[in-house]
Formats: C-alpha cells, sequence, structure tokens
C-alpha cells in the first residue's frame, strides 16, 4: 500500500527540521562574552565578505566600458563648433555612401 500524503506540501515539510537547515555550531554568545579569539574571527569572516563584494563591483563597474579615441582637436570648445563640426562629417560620409551606391 502506499502511504498518504498531501499532494500541495512540499518536500521539505515531510523532513526534520534538522534536515532542513543545519544546527549552527558552537553556542550562541553575546558580545560581552565572545574572547579576542572570536572577536577576530567574525572580523576577518566579515572582512573577507566586504573583499569579495568589493571585487564584484570592482568587475561589474568595469564590465561595459570602453576606452575611447583620444583627440588632440582643441577647436569643438562651443557646442557651435562641435555641431558643425558633426554635421560636416555626417554630409560627408552620406556623400560618400551615395558615390558607392552610384557606382555599383
Amino acid at each position: 500500500m502506499e502511504e498518504v500524503a498531501p499532494v500541495a506540501t512540499s518536500d521539505a515539510a515531510l523532513l526534520a527540521p534538522e534536515e532542513v537547515k543545519k544546527k549552527r555550531r558552537g553556542e550562541l554568545m553575546s558580545k560581552e562574552e565572545r574572547t579576542a579569539t572570536d572577536k577576530n574571527r567574525e572580523r576577518r569572516k566579515k572582512k573577507k565578505h566586504q573583499r569579495q563584494k568589493g571585487k564584484v563591483e570592482k568587475v561589474t563597474e568595469h564590465r561595459n566600458t570602453e576606452k575611447g579615441a583620444v583627440s588632440d582637436d582643441k577647436s569643438l570648445k562651443t557646442s557651435k563648433a562641435f555641431f558643425q563640426q558633426l554635421t560636416d562629417d555626417s554630409r560627408s560620409m552620406i556623400k560618400k555612401r551615395n558615390v558607392k551606391n552610384k557606382g555599383q
């Protein structure tokens, strides 16, 4: 015969609490009860987590960045000059494409 168990329950509900979550090693202590060794252990653990978090942040910060070309052109200091240069560049690019298309 089969065991009758509710169908909508998870496997965790059928397990003992010790099987679901591991027991904590050692006894719980207040801050005043901790020895210097305990304090140093917790400090090392905290610093380890901070270093790992810092490495992850550093990698994600620089993930999608690209170095641009350094420009020696000092004439584009005003917005008028910048947009004039942009317009000229786009016009020359359009002319080049039109020449290529007519040649084919």
